[in-house]
């Protein structure tokens, strides 16, 4: 039982910090593919609204995230 029917982003502003990338790895994926992993260390200044339905009654709650840390791998996959 899922406790969230819906979850609806209204607003995004990512803000004016930029991540930072420390490292980056490529691989070959194959004849039609190639992976690149980037190592990213991100303190935003981003701001998020985002409205979220509960499944029961039906309540609509606004959320706002602010100030988002990620640090970790990311990767990205490039097919043809």
């Amino acid at each position: 039982n899922n406790p969230v029917r819906s979850a609806r982003l209204k607003q995004f502003k990512v803000g004016r910090e930029l991540p930072r990338l420390t490292a980056a790895r490529m691989y070959d994926l194959g004849e039609d593919a190639l992976a690149v992993d980037v190592e990213m260390d991100w303190a935003s200044s981003l701001t998020a609204r985002v409205e979220i339905v509960s499944a029961g009654v039906g309540a609509r709650v606004p959320v706002t995230l602010h100030n988002l840390r990620f640090a970790g791998p990311v990767r990205l996959v490039v097919t043809g």
